[in-house]
């Protein structure tokens, strides 16, 4: 017999890392029962690690060169210049449209990639990719938006990650924390309120406070981070343990919901660690090996400074105005943020000769591009050049050393198609980096793009070890997952709701899990192929039809840049 219901809690970027030791002294009592009680083991992410692709893997169970999505932020056509991602972006149906169709009830609040919310059986609420609460799509149907909002006392948190990375930049770590709690207090009310309108055949909901806390709190507590501060680390040394603990609290109280028929799923879709290599340094490097040319013309110190002079009057508009005042100018804010996404964006564009570059990267993602002919809009590599000169490139990364220790900087280097298979493999980048495990000593970050950011204020990164747990009928308490990917949660969710498994799906039902006489009463089942038609097209049902307009596109810009995700 099939479990009745599932309930996936996401924590975005929970690492065992970190938890091990806190499981170990009973500082997370109820994720240590549902271990205890339930499967555990470590679970692959996507290549890249990044949330955008791994999300969007998560929804529809494809990998990204099915599905189209590899990072949070994609190439515009015909354009060195980047824009956010969304569902608009993504392929394949989702796996929550899937049991709409067939009849199940689903609430889905929070997964990454999920905007403009797409029409489902129940609700869906948007996650960060979303502008904001009175946007359009944000909620699926539309009138939930209102309903959400009473619930949560007025104020619906989509994601700390503008307003707690300018707190940490500006050297208010206090400040950064306590957003990050009051965005975790915001989703568990949401999810509470959700809940209680159940029940539901799939719930979902995703915490990303945890991941907004490595980025930006790792140098608090890693004596090995050379931002590490020991006065600093004496206050927020135990910064993200509190994260960890508040949402350990969050899902005790969300269990509750969960009768014996439900299968529970806590998961991340990453790890996290230290920032590590030399992203920071990629388009330096490349300049280094001939790859990449600059400009005779640099931008002036005084158009830098005037950029930093726009960012820093933005934060203080937010510090020392009251809210009546904030209220009068808001409509202003996110042309002012586009402003300086405007400039950002021309310093990294004016400082490239692309007539005469040969490879580039965005010096924030482990990603190279080809400056092709016919692809790129002022490519000079012709297609017959392309294969001789990406192996050259991946010997030379290979060959890169830090000039102090001697240490290799690269682990590992990609051709697009090792790892990717499917009809938008040609949207991947032409060289995916995995760097070396340590920070590279002897290089500093040389650029004008992004100033004090890359050890101070971006100083965690990801990792491709994330988390899983499931607890439920059919489980054997104290099983050991091995091996797991994030390709295999969608087949496995699909299999605890009695559904075959689209043969789409490139991953596999976690079988180890489950009993001896769970399986023989309930064996896998693969789908008859009538989803293989529509899966390659971008969701059509969408509640708009249109994407970001460019107040919306800077908003979420401004997010992806305060972590990293956007040089």
């Amino acid at each position: 017999m099939s479990t009745q219901r599932v309930m996936v809690i996401g924590l975005d970027g929970a690492t065992f890392d970190l938890m091990r030791p806190w499981l170990a002294e009973g500082k997370l009592p109820t994720i240590a029962r549902l271990m205890r009680e339930g499967a555990a083991g470590e679970m692959t992410s996507v290549p890249n690690m990044n949330s955008g692709a791994a999300w969007a893997t998560f929804a529809t169970g494809l990998n990204p060169g099915k599905h189209g999505v590899y990072w949070l932020v994609e190439y515009k056509p015909n354009s060195y210049e980047l824009q956010p991602t969304n569902a608009l972006s993504r392929h394949g149906e989702t796996i929550w449209a899937r049991l709409s169709r067939r009849g199940k009830r689903v609430a889905v609040l929070n997964v990454p990639i999920t905007w403009p919310a797409e029409p489902v059986n129940g609700v869906l609420v948007a996650g960060w990719d979303c502008p904001g609460v009175r946007s359009r799509g944000f909620t699926y149907p539309p009138e939930f938006a209102q309903e959400l909002l009473r619930a949560c006392d007025g104020e619906f948190i989509i994601t700390a990650a503008y307003e707690a990375p300018e707190a940490t930049l500006k050297g208010d770590l206090a400040l950064g924390i306590r957003t990050i709690h009051k965005q975790t207090e915001s989703h568990l009310k949401a999810a509470r309120y959700v809940l209680s309108q159940g029940p539901w055949d799939l719930f979902i909901v995703i915490f990303t406070a945890t991941d907004i806390a490595h980025h930006l709190l790792w140098k608090t507590f890693d004596p090995n981070h050379p931002a590490y501060d020991p006065q600093e680390a004496a206050r927020y040394g135990g910064a993200i343990y509190d994260i960890y603990r508040q949402l350990d609290d969050a899902i005790a109280e969300l269990i509750q919901y969960a009768d014996e028929d439900t299968t529970v799923i806590v998961m991340s879709d990453h790890g996290a660690g230290m920032k590590a290599g030399a992203v920071h340094s990629l388009n330096r490097w490349l300049e280094s090996q001939g790859l990449l040319k600059r400009t005779e013309a640099r931008p002036s110190s005084l158009r830098r400074q005037t950029m930093r002079l726009l960012a820093d009057a933005i934060w203080a508009s937010r510090r020392v105005l009251n809210e009546a005042q904030r209220e009068r100018i808001k409509g202003w804010l996110p042309m002012l943020r586009g402003l300086r996404s405007k400039a950002e964006m021309h310093l990294y564009s004016a400082q490239i000769d692309w007539s005469r570059t040969l490879a580039y990267g965005n010096d924030a993602d482990d990603f190279i591009r080809i400056n092709l002919k016919g692809r790129e809009p002022q490519g000079i590599v012709a297609p017959e050049d392309y294969e001789a000169l990406r192996d050259h490139i991946i010997e030379r990364l290979y060959a890169w050393r830090d000039p102090q220790s001697g240490r290799p900087l690269v682990e590992k280097v990609w051709k697009r198609e090792e790892i990717y298979f499917g009809p938008f493999v040609d949207k991947a980048d032409d060289i995916l980096i995995r760097w070396a495990d340590f920070v590279p000593q002897g290089l500093d970050d040389g650029r004008l793009e992004r100033p004090r950011q890359f050890f101070d204020q971006i100083s965690g990164g990801h990792k491709p070890n994330g988390i899983l747990i499931m607890r439920g009928p059919g489980i054997v308490p104290g099983t050991v997952i091995e091996g797991a990917e994030l390709l295999d949660m969608p087949p496995t969710i699909l299999h605890l709701l009695g559904e075959p498994v689209p043969t789409i799906m490139d991953g596999k039902v976690l079988t180890q899990a489950f009993s001896p006489d769970a399986l023989a009463a309930h064996p896998p089942v693969v789908g008859e192929g009538e989803w293989m038609a529509s899966v390659f097209r971008p969701p059509s049902s969408v509640s708009s039809g249109e994407g970001y307009s460019e107040e919306e596109a800077h908003l979420v810009e401004e997010r992806l840049r305060g972590l990293g995700y956007l040089a």
